[in-house]
């Protein structure tokens, strides 16, 4: 398209901390809308974004002159349509003012963008983000969407372009890398304090005591919770090259300290041990383990 058009089209997963903050509300609403399980999808956020030039080839129009409209697609294969395991939302019908220039709408397997090249002339570009959620059931290589990108010259430029077709298409496949996966802190479960300090739960999940506020870990564990941990033991185990013995042992003391209700501090797990399990938590996709390591190494 820029090459025909001069507009660059690409999809960012560098957002605005700011932003990040606003959308990871957005989801969190979405979940409770449609009763998703945080522990059985990934979740991603990217941004969308169009960036017209001033000047192209030797049409001195701006992009408003060349550029009719342009439809932007982005489709979940048929396959994970069918079995639900990929979700796509687009957050510009409730952050911005809708104008006949611009026209979006969204299902669970596709959005569609329609924009006028006029606006992108007047606004600068656009951007919108987009929330996805995927089954950690997905494998690696089938996480992506398809994107279509269809333009439409306008009469005058059309007179200027080689073939002269009514419209100009570009498919591509867009992966979703691991590396940007977004966390959500689950809600706490309300708790009691008694005279010594000491939490308890309403329900019956395990507890780690709050006996020093200071030290230690004031967190809610579940069994799911202990089940993505010894999975990480598991793998930590096949990779002795890069875990040692020591790493390993130290990871299986604290995974049984839990278990045994034994209060867990910051210094149940030592850094290097901690960031080695996170880093394998984080390649196997144990996103239950994920959380609960990181607020132990805070």
């Amino acid at each position: 398209m820029e090459t025909f058009f001069g507009f660059t089209v690409y999809i960012s997963k560098h957002l605005d901390p700011i932003k990040v903050e606003a959308l990871k509300e957005d989801a969190k609403y979405i979940m409770n809308l449609y009763s998703y399980n945080l522990d059985e999808y990934f979740l991603y956020f990217h941004e969308l974004i169009i960036k017209p030039k001033d000047e192209h080839f030797d049409f001195n129009g701006n992009l408003g002159e060349r550029l009719e409209n342009i439809e932007i697609s982005f489709r979940v294969n048929q396959k994970q349509v069918k079995n639900g395991t990929i979700k796509l939302y687009n957050n510009y019908l409730k952050n911005q003012i809708l104008k006949p220039d611009v026209k979006s709408y969204f299902l669970q397997n596709e959005l569609l963008y329609n924009i006028k090249g006029t606006y992108l002339y007047e606004q600068g570009g656009f951007r919108n983000e987009i929330i996805t959620f995927i089954s950690k059931k997905v494998l690696k290589r089938h996480r992506k969407v398809k994107a279509s990108i269809l333009a439409y010259p306008t009469e005058e430029y059309k007179k200027h372009l080689y073939s002269q077709k009514d419209s100009y298409l570009t498919q591509l496949d867009v992966p979703i890398g691991d590396k940007n996966i977004v966390y959500l802190k689950k809600p706490q479960n309300q708790v009691l304090t008694n005279n010594k300090g000491t939490i308890n739960n309403i329900d019956n999940s395990t507890i780690i005591n709050n006996i020093d506020n200071s030290k230690t870990i004031n967190n809610t564990i579940n069994t799911t919770q202990i089940d993505s941990l010894e999975k990480i033991l598991e793998a930590m185990k096949k990779k002795q090259k890069y875990c040692k013995k020591n790493d390993i042992e130290h990871f299986k003391k604290f995974i049984n300290d839990i278990k045994n209700d034994k209060p867990v501090t910051k210094e149940s797990l030592i850094t290097r041990v901690g960031k080695k399990a996170l880093n394998t938590a984080e390649k196997i996709g144990e996103s239950v383990a994920v959380e609960l390591i990181k607020s132990t190494l805070l």
